[in-house]
């Protein structure tokens, strides 16, 4: 049992490992989204437009929100060079708009 336990720990560790350098740019993605709410909520003009916005962000943050419960999953993704610069080039995107 205690080799099993180290297995899961080193599992661990490697997911970890993995998807931590994503965790400054989910903040960030999340602070915008929270941003694109709350422009929403106070909007007096264009409500429909913003409204759609809001949904597309709010689907973002669903997809964010999946990565996150499932990164043991994505593993081979977040280890990804190539991976990481997209999601970094979407957060620069984000942020633009």
């Amino acid at each position: 049992m205690a080799e099993e336990s180290g297995l899961e720990n080193t599992g661990s560790a490697k997911v970890v490992e993995a998807i931590d350098p994503y965790i400054p740019l989910i903040k960030v993605a999340r602070e915008l989204i929270n941003k694109i709410v709350e422009s929403y909520e106070s909007a007096e003009y264009n409500k429909n437009i913003c409204e759609t916005l809001v949904y597309r962000v709010k689907l973002t943050e669903d997809a964010i929100d999946m990565l996150l419960c499932r990164k043991y999953n994505y593993e081979v993704h977040l280890c990804n060079n190539n991976y990481y610069i997209a999601f970094n080039r979407f957060i620069y995107v984000f942020k633009r708009n």
